[in-house]
């Protein structure tokens, strides 16, 4: 399954800008909202035909990046 996230400026914002470990803070906002769902996703993972499988994989962001600045992403 891929999931695609899109992020546009706050109301009035000029631009996008994430942390440069965007993708520690983007899997704990998945974990959270799958928490009720499968409460023991984070410490065990997806268990499958004997295997454990971890369940992010993440990709380069993708769009113009103006600068990386003080641990930051700024487009």
């Amino acid at each position: 399954m891929r999931i695609e996230v899109i992020l546009y400026p706050a109301a009035g914002g000029p631009k996008v800008i994430v942390p440069l470990h965007y993708n520690k803070a983007l899997q704990g906002l998945l974990y959270h909202q799958l928490r009720t769902a499968f409460p023991k996703l984070h410490e065990g993972g997806w268990e499958s035909s004997g295997r454990v499988f971890r369940m992010f994989v993440f990709s380069r962001l993708m769009g113009r990046i103006e600068k990386i600045q003080d641990k930051e992403i700024h487009f």
